[in-house]
């Protein structure tokens, strides 16, 4: 128990026995953004999940204890992590490695992938979605969970706005800001479709001076198509031949 309490823990997770860890997070807020996603047994048991960005583990946990064969990764090993791959009774697999390294792609197919508060933290936005379109197996869902702003006067616009100025916010480890219109048309320019909006949650952060616009967070499911989709961008001359 002394080693659990020196632990700085994001996830409040129920280890079973009693043991409760106590994060940043509250137990009651981590179940409610669980129960948004709208996962069970009947559509994970089974089934290869991936978790990007999976911190201390709770999401990883709770799909595995579902009965998805689980494999998170994260670009840090916590000690959070490790206590609770060694101590939780119900297991899964975990890689420390970023979704940009190139061993993302050792990982293979998955068909459900969570990528929940990573977005805003990649100053690569769209090759975050071409690696979710090459990871995901015919018919995948993936649930993504963001930050967004809709940019004032383009409120319906598939833009992007880089906080480099922190104007938005103080935490400079999350310069991106995608409006939900790019989100979702970025999910379908990669291969996805049935795009949903499940939560969005409207907060602060306005640019001084720029009235209108909406940021907030919002939680998105798409599903993956599935057959080969030509990579938009990319090798441009090549797909117009």
């Amino acid at each position: 128990m002394h080693e659990l309490e020196n632990i700085r823990w994001f996830h409040s997770i129920d280890l079973g026995g009693g043991v409760v860890t106590r994060g940043i997070k509250s137990a009651e807020q981590l179940t409610a953004e669980f129960d948004v996603l709208g996962l069970t047994a009947e559509n994970l048991r089974g089934r290869r999940l991936l978790d990007i960005g999976c911190n201390d583990g709770y999401m990883s946990l709770q799909c595995a204890r579902l009965g998805a064969d689980v494999t998170a990764i994260d670009g840090v090993y916590r000690e959070s992590l490790k206590y609770v791959r060694q101590h939780a009774e119900t297991k899964f697999r975990f890689y420390c490695i970023d979704l940009l390294s190139p061993s993302f792609f050792e990982l293979g197919r998955f068909d459900v992938i969570l990528h929940l508060g990573v977005l805003y933290h990649t100053i690569y936005p769209f090759e975050h979605f071409k690696r979710l379109a090459s990871a995901s197996a015919d018919g995948a869902t993936v649930m993504m969970e963001t930050e967004f702003y809709n940019l004032p006067g383009c409120e319906d616009g598939a833009t992007v706005f880089y906080d480099y100025g922190q104007n938005l916010s103080a935490d400079w480890t999350s310069p991106v800001y995608p409006s939900i219109k790019w989100i979702s048309e970025t999910f379908a320019l990669v291969g996805f479709e049935e795009v949903t909006l499940l939560s969005d949650h409207t907060g602060g952060g306005q640019l001084p001076g720029q009235p209108g616009g909406r940021r907030g967070r919002a939680t998105l499911r798409a599903r993956y198509a599935g057959g080969k989709t030509a990579a938009p961008f990319l090798y441009a001359g090549e797909q117009a031949v």
